[in-house]
């Protein structure tokens, strides 16, 4: 039994093909797990197979200048023991449930259609992770095991079931697409033989509800920590004025607060810069800054110019990666809202590791797991909602100026993101795979 075991794990590291919408170098917190995930398992795998997209998030566009003139599709690139097969886009944006879901679907429709060319790519792939969308991929991850062989696992990173559930208050129709959803996400949720999950609620979550009889594991969204460190505070401010990115007149005498990432309707910014608003007399001392693209930018905008708030927000448009670690190093907090309750309760931005990892306190929206961490290694402030943030508004001007909690997000990080770690859970997933379906 035990020459068993060595054998099929040998075997099990031979080629791993992933499914993942989101993927280098599309930015957002889905594209940063699976991308960083995906360099773990370099080191676990001989090959690694990853059927992904073109850059064309947000805008539908592609801006990126490598891959602006491709014709092929799907076009095929290599990376030493990484194979990446992507698929063009439609050419229309990412704003709103409708054109989402054409995207998602159009990439499933590609993915289908082009099996006679990508299989000798995924052929003989031990493991197929599905990644994102999540429903979408854990189906075609599902097909792509039974036709190509391969253990099945699927990442959750969401509950979207639980995330929509707010449209059984809004009519008929609304109603109909929220128990569609919920049932597709029970079908799909069954289909793998493993599961990683971004948090522990979620693991729980996944567990009770879909996963009795199979193994779920707990994998902390890995952060790039040889980019994402702490750089000191003032270096930090000079460059990023240098680059336009922060007001040169801001440089040195206001507290920063940061936001990096999308303007989505998840992260709720226009409804928070309603409550900077309300708050406009208290803030004379902090500037925020909001740097990144989405859907909601342009309202963030408006309202900016609307409640003349231009002495408290600054936008700038979304950077190149190596940049973002600056940018977070020049704060004296960073800020991860959440607009949803369900988000606040189940999710864990990619975004507050890598605050952590650049040892910069938070602020967040969060009721759940981030809430814990934020209490457990103090690092921060958690509020229930974007209100709360008026009235903890003199707690979060002390704990600006308290350098303790730098201190404690840099334990965090050794603690929590180390490297190690999060491979050896890699590991025991592939692993605890081999004791379930071979035992």
């Amino acid at each position: 039994m035990l020459q068993h075991r060595i054998s099929w794990v040998s075997r099990l590291i031979r080629k791993i093909a992933v499914i993942a919408f989101f993927f280098k170098p599309t930015f957002g917190g889905a594209s940063t797990r699976t991308t960083e995930i995906v360099n773990y398992l370099r080191r676990l795998s001989k090959e690694i197979v990853i059927i992904t997209t073109l850059p064309q998030y947000p805008s539908g566009k592609i801006s990126d200048p490598k891959y602006k003139d491709i014709k092929n599709d799907p076009y095929i690139e290599r990376e030493g023991n990484l194979t990446i097969i992507r698929f063009k886009l439609l050419k229309i944006p990412f704003t709103g449930f409708l054109n989402r879901t054409l995207q998602f679907l159009f990439f499933a429709i590609k993915l289908l259609l082009n099996f006679g060319k990508i299989g000798r790519y995924i052929k003989d792939a031990d493991i197929v992770y599905s990644h994102t969308p999540q429903i979408i991929s854990i189906i075609l991850g599902y097909i792509v095991s039974k036709m190509f062989g391969g253990k099945h696992v699927a990442d959750i990173h969401d509950i979207f079931s639980l995330q929509v559930s707010g449209l059984k208050n809004k009519g008929i129709v609304a109603k109909i697409i929220s128990f569609l959803l919920l049932w597709l996400e029970q079908v799909a949720f069954r289909l793998a033989e493993a599961y990683s999950t971004a948090t522990i609620s979620q693991k729980i979550f996944v567990q009770k509800l879909f996963a009795k009889k199979k193994r779920v594991m707990w994998i902390p969204t890995p952060i790039n920590r040889t980019l994402f460190f702490e750089r000191e505070k003032l270096t930090a401010r000079k460059h990023m004025a240098e680059l336009g990115i922060l007001p040169r007149e801001e440089l040195c005498h206001k507290k920063l607060i940061v936001y990096t990432g999308i303007f989505g309707i998840f992260q709720g910014l226009s409804e928070f810069v309603n409550v900077l608003a309300k708050a406009r007399e208290n803030l004379n001392d902090i500037l925020f800054v909001f740097v990144g693209d989405g859907e909601e930018k342009d309202l963030v905008l408006r309202k900016i110019k609307a409640f003349k708030l231009r002495n408290i927000v600054h936008i700038h448009p979304a950077v190149p990666r190596e940049i973002v670690p600056y940018i977070i190093s020049m704060a004296d907090a960073c800020l991860v809202p959440l607009r949803n309750k369900i988000d606040r309760m189940f999710a864990l931005p990619t975004k507050f590791y890598e605050y952590i990892a650049c040892s910069r306190p938070v602020i967040a929206t969060s009721i759940g797991d981030m809430k814990v961490l934020i209490n457990v290694f103090n690092v921060g402030v958690a509020i229930s909602d974007f209100d709360e943030f008026l009235m903890k508004l003199n707690d979060i001007k002390r704990f600006l100026a308290d350098s303790k909690l730098i201190t404690n997000a840099r334990r965090m990080a050794d603690l929590i993101l180390a490297e190690k770690a999060i491979i050896q859970k890699l590991k025991h997933l592939l692993f605890q795979m081999e004791t379930v379906f071979l035992k």
